[in-house]
């Protein structure tokens, strides 16, 4: 059997910890119908040793070996191998969180989606975020492929595709290695035909460290950015030809003028949105920020590439991209490396206070900012301990410590051109976007602050330091800046100075640099951030020893707690509590029911039936039981009408056992055994659990006449193992089908399912007399009533053919919900002119679907409340259903009808079915609204008549308008003439 998703892992320099984490996400999931295809690419030998060990304790692994090639190329293979119904693409080092593969998949088959696309979370270093785009993508039902915020989460991990898309279309990986997952995401999007969002993180992507030679030795090379030029261009065309299909459809079809404008401009729109974003994402924030590492001739092809692409935007995009990127300073377009030298807006100083065997992590982790216009001032005693790449960098200097021996930072500002310094007097790192999230926060202050977090680099764990994070609790943030726990905040490479605020103020530069920060905090105007943290290898003891205040040194871990007081206080007032008084009412209420039924059931019941059946049989009594409804149903309503013109008095008693309290439903079922315990026979169209404990007197006959025909979606015992299925010791312990004397049923074809469902094997109670509601589809006469009722209710039926639209219910009895999933727009486009929808939801909705004001009542028309089935059934040309039994009855009429299965994976799970789907549907099974517009425009040439007639012939086979006929004899009916009489509802306001 294939499994439903194929999981392709890439090994690309993977270390063996890293493909433990990875296997072991995906290995430890709840679901578990997948196969892993393992690509080792580029992978050491313990890698290799350590897929292989997984391999063998797990046959749903694969691995496939590769020559040393792009990923593009590796990830190719692994489609080449999947067998999946959907393919997830995985790289060593991330992992999938738990349920995330079977939230995904639900996802897709509940909406019948090719594409599903969930939140990527990400880890860098201590940083976890989501991109903005990935969680507005993930929240939304229904995702168009002109949204522009697709264009920006073209990446390939937080996707599940359908495979059959990528085979249809022949989608391969392109051999580049920048932007080739960009445009196959592209390539798919505008492919495929539904797209979903799972608001559910689906991906945790693991970011290395800037110092991992894999991190920073990102190609910036000229071939590079001809590859990702390259691929944006075949992403521009894809773009262009699928807006040019869909304003050709658009031209071809019934759309107004004005409609066609406003779709006209939203793809102009979107293309402008795409060279936006290859501007502002690639260009800008990929090569343009990290300008340092980039060689002339790719700073020279940037140039050129951002005037060629800027001309295909819209005015005001240019105006957003400037806007966004502040920093850059794009007005007459990209800054050069000597404009940027000239023009800074950071100078960074760091002195001989740092420790030598940091020097180098800590220059590259400015060059590995997102923020370029920044020139460093390095203390000249550190020369040997800088890495050879960055002496030749003209925004590199020396400053010579001797010089100003006795007033070096003061002298070193007045050398700084930049408007904002960063002094570097620990071995304080920055992460990759904290110098220029801080640098758009700090405005007017003289310093901002951020966060420091203590790292150890040998085995890459982050952790805050307590003493330096209790500066940034809400209460010293927020609420009081001004206090002595700021003490604790000594460092001076976790800040970003005003520079024109520091000249000004001749006496702040001391010997001691932890003195002249704690005169900052008393006196100056500042500003703390929590949205950029800075890496240190400092410890707490390390900030302790810097620290004299007595009260701080003993206190900060009070304020520690006070603030995690504060955040579980605020957790527990956002979150629904449930008191121990709720969970007393709770159980109390749990036990009532257990026992009222145990009651009730077992002992009450029993004794009512046994005192009221001391009275002798009327022979001429017949009471019909309607469990849910206020009237007599479709599968008892022409049995009643039979019985009465049998000349038999005919009890009606309706239950209402869904909507009733305790004390009305005692009072109606102690009426309803009070009304049978004299009856001659008793008919039924669902369990009744109320009745289930009585021993019947041997004169009395219970017949069940069951609400459906044939034998189609499970239930009963049938449905134990089954997540709509009740619990097995609550079936054995009120069994409600042992009861029968017969059950009726619509062909012999189906007596072993009844059998199965009510544990009635053996005991020749179900028989194939046929379904007594039927009989009125062999009447001509009623058959043109049922029709002129129709006629009188929808008008328009008259002129046009009749699609009837019957789903089943989704859900629990009691929270029935009914199914929206059909596009009445598409229909409406391609069908309105010849036919009208009539949609007939399950009895048990009580919350009908929206239908859109545009189509309802002229296109679509809700019957629901306003037609019976039996009339629709007479009346429709096409009949759409999905796991209804009203397949059977339909199928009497030998007309055409389609099974609407979009969340048959689902429903499968969650009821089950007797026979196979797919073998036993009468009609074609279909899952898009595409699909059954394209069956219904080809009618003529695709309906098969005889499928239906074979379909008829096996579950329908007893019934032929004479049903209730042998019904009445295997109950052993009399006749003898008397009325319908029907009592009235306890509990009814009507």
């Amino acid at each position: 059997m294939l499994p439903k998703i194929s999981i392709i892992v890439s090994t690309s320099y993977a270390t063996d910890n890293s493909v433990i984490q990875t296997l072991d996400s995906i290995i430890l999931q709840a679901f578990t119908d997948f196969e892993i295809i393992v690509i080792s690419d580029n992978s050491s030998a313990n890698t290799i040793k350590t897929v292989d060990s997984y391999r063998h304790k797990d046959e749903r692994i694969k691995c496939v070996s590769k020559d040393n090639n792009s990923v593009g190329c590796a990830q190719n293979v692994g489609l080449n191998v999947a067998a999946g119904e959907y393919v997830l693409f995985c790289s060593a080092g991330d992992y999938i969180p738990e349920n995330a593969l079977s939230t995904m998949y639900h996802r897709a088959r509940t909406r019948m989606a090719d594409l599903v696309i969930g939140m990527q979370e990400i880890h860098y270093m201590e940083e976890v975020f989501i991109p903005e785009a990935s969680r507005e993508l993930a929240e939304k039902k229904d995702i168009d492929k002109f949204d522009f915020i697709l264009n920006q989460n073209l990446i390939l991990e937080n996707k599940l595709f359908k495979r059959s898309v990528i085979e249809d279309h022949g989608l391969q990986f392109n051999s580049t290695k920048n932007g080739a997952d960009a445009v196959f995401v592209f390539s798919f999007i505008h492919g495929c035909k539904r797209i979903t969002g799972c608001p559910k993180v689906v991906y945790i992507q693991n970011k290395k460290p800037f110092w991992h030679k894999f991190s920073t030795d990102q190609i910036y090379d000229l071939n590079s950015l001809n590859n990702a030029e390259k691929n944006f261009r075949e992403i521009a065309e894809i773009a262009d030809k699928s807006i040019a299909a869909e304003e050709e459809r658009l031209s071809s079809s019934d759309y107004s003028q004005m409609l066609r404008i406003e779709r006209r401009n939203m793809h102009e729109r979107y293309r402008s949105d795409l060279y936006r974003n290859f501007i502002s994402l690639t260009l800008l924030n990929e090569y343009y920020r990290y300008i340092w590492k980039l060689t002339e001739p790719v700073l020279q092809k940037l140039k050129t590439l951002l005037d060629k692409y800027k001309l295909n935007l819209f005015p005001t995009a240019w105006k957003s991209i400037i806007d966004e990127h502040p920093d850059l300073r794009l007005q007459n377009g990209m800054m050069s490396k000597e404009e940027l030298c000239k023009q800074p807006l950071l100078s960074i100083l760091i002195t001989d206070n740092v420790n030598k065997a940091r020097v180098s992590d800590i220059l590259q982790s400015f060059y590995n900012q997102s923020f370029p216009a920044f020139e460093i001032y390095l203390d000249s005693t550190l020369k040997a301990f800088v890495p050879d790449a960055l002496k030749e960098c003209p925004n590199f200097h020396y400053i010579t410590h001797e010089i100003f021996s006795e007033s070096f930072h003061r002298n070193a500002l007045q050398m700084f051109n930049a408007p904002h310094a960063l002094f570097v007097e620990e071995d304080v790192i920055p992460s990759e976007h904290t110098i220029r999230q801080m640098m758009l926060e700090i405005g007017n202050y003289t310093f901002i602050s951020a966060p420091v977090l203590h790292m150890n680099i040998n085995n890459e764990t982050f952790h805050p330091l307590i003493t330096q994070n209790t500066v940034y609790v809400n209460d010293l943030n927020i609420v009081r800046l001004r206090s002595a726990y700021n003490q604790l905040d000594w460092l001076s490479g976790n800040k970003i100075f005003n520079v024109k605020v520091l000249r000004s103020r001749i006496i702040l530069f001391s010997d001691n640099y932890v003195h002249d920060i704690n005169r900052l905090y008393r006196n100056a105007k500042y500003i703390k951030t929590t949205t950029a943290h800075f890496f240190t290898t400092l410890t707490d003891k390390d900030i302790l020893r810097n620290t004299k205040g007595f009260r701080v040194r003993i206190g900060y871990k009070y304020k520690n707690r006070q603030e995690l007081k504060r955040i579980q206080r605020i957790e527990k007032e956002n979150t629904r509590i449930t008191t121990i008084k709720q969970k007393f009412l709770h159980m109390r209420e749990r036990n009532m029911r257990k026992w009222y039924k145990a009651l009730t059931v077992k002992y009450l019941y029993p004794l009512q039936y046994k005192r009221m059946s001391r009275k002798p049989i009327d022979k001429s009594k017949v009471v019909i039981i309607v469990s849910t409804q206020k009237k007599l149903t479709s599968a008892t309503q022409h049995m009643a009408d039979v019985l009465q013109k049998e000349g038999y008095d005919v009890h009606v008693q309706c239950l209402l056992r869904l909507s009733l309290r305790f004390r009305d439903k005692f009072k109606t079922t102690m009426s309803l055994i009070a009304d049978i315990a004299t009856a001659k026979a008793i008919f039924m169209d669902e369990a009744n659990v109320e009745i289930s404990r009585i021993k019947f007197r041997p004169e009395t006959c219970v017949v069940q006449l069951w609400h459906g025909c044939g034998a189609f979606k499970k239930f009963g015992y049938s449905t134990v193992d089954k997540i709509f299925g009740g619990d097995k010791k609550q079936q054995d312990m009120y069994p409600p089908h042992q009861i029968y004397d017969l059950v009726t049923v619509s062909s012999p074809e189906v007596i072993w399912a009844y059998e199965e469902a009510m544990q009635l094997e053996g005991q020749n109670k179900v028989k194939a007399t046929g379904i007594s509601r039927t009989d009125v589809f062999f009447d001509k006469t009623y058959i043109n009533k049922a029709r002129e009722r129709i006629y009188n209710l929808v008008p328009t039926a008259r002129s046009k053919k009749v699609i009837l639209y019957a789903p089943t219910f989704r859900g629990r009895v009691a929270r029935a919900t009914g199914p929206s999933r059909l596009d009445f727009e598409q229909l409406f486009q391609s069908l309105s002119e010849e036919y009208i929808l009539l949609i007939k939801h399950h009895p048990l909705v009580k919350k009908l679907p929206e239908i859109p004001t545009q189509y309802k009542n002229s296109f679509v028309f809700d019957v629901t409340r306003t037609a019976d089935i039996e009339d629709l059934i007479c009346t429709a040309d096409i009949c759409i259903s999905d796991y209804s039994s009203l397949i059977f009855e339909y199928s009497l009429f030998e007309k055409p009808m389609i099974l609407f299965a979009y969340d048959l994976d689902t429903y499968f799970d969650w009821r089950g079915f007797y026979y196979d789907y797919f073998d036993m549907a009468p009609g074609p099974v279909l899952f898009s609204t595409e699909e059954i517009i394209d069956y219904i425009v080809h009618l003529d040439e695709r309906f098969d008549k005889e499928k239906v007639i074979r379909f008829r012939e096996k579950f329908m086979a007893s019934c032929d308008g004479h049903s209730t006929e042998r019904i009445l004899k295997e109950a052993g009916l009399n006749k003898q003439p008397v009325s319908l009489k029907i009592p009235s509802v306890v509990g009814d306001t009507n």
